[in-house]
């Protein structure tokens, strides 16, 4: 019997409910908020990948996906948001839900699909004009070129 790679990763990691954590995702959650949150933020704003290293806007966006997959868990029906909330005098931590393939916010993704859909006719018409193109481009023959002495 050969057992898959995430079957291996289920045996090594602690288990919860039949889960490797409580949040539904291969990673610790709250520990990865944690680390975004006391690690991860410039003084002058602008997130990092670690600590010492130099903000930018590449990590600014894949740090803040990661806070959002780690607040917005496929397991839960609320956030998980760490930190003190608007009425406890604190701030709101909690980021815009994220999809955890694409990196886009849902409503952006639901856009772009409605979008597509929407001119699904315009793009398949395109790519009939671009396959004749195409065929038209196989059927000419080119003529040798000559050599030229150097």
């Amino acid at each position: 019997m050969h057992l898959l790679e995430y079957d291996l990763i289920l045996i090594f990691l602690p288990k919860l409910e039949n889960k490797p954590f409580p949040s539904g995702w291969l990673l610790d959650a709250a520990a990865l908020q944690q680390y975004i949150l006391a690690c991860c933020q410039h003084r002058r704003g602008g997130l990092l990948d670690k600590p010492g290293k130099s903000r930018d806007f590449y990590h600014t966006c894949y740090t803040l996906s990661g806070l959002s997959v780690a607040q917005h868990s496929p397991a839960e029906d609320s956030p998980l948001v760490l930190g003190p909330s608007e009425e406890e005098g604190g701030g709101d931590n909690e980021v815009e839900k994220v999809h955890p393939l694409f990196n886009v916010t849902l409503g952006a993704l639901e856009g772009a699909r409605q979008f597509f859909f929407d001119h699904r006719e315009e793009a398949a018409e395109v790519q009939e004009e671009e396959g004749e193109e195409e065929e038209e481009g196989d059927q000419t023959t080119s003529e040798p070129m000559e050599e030229k002495e150097v």
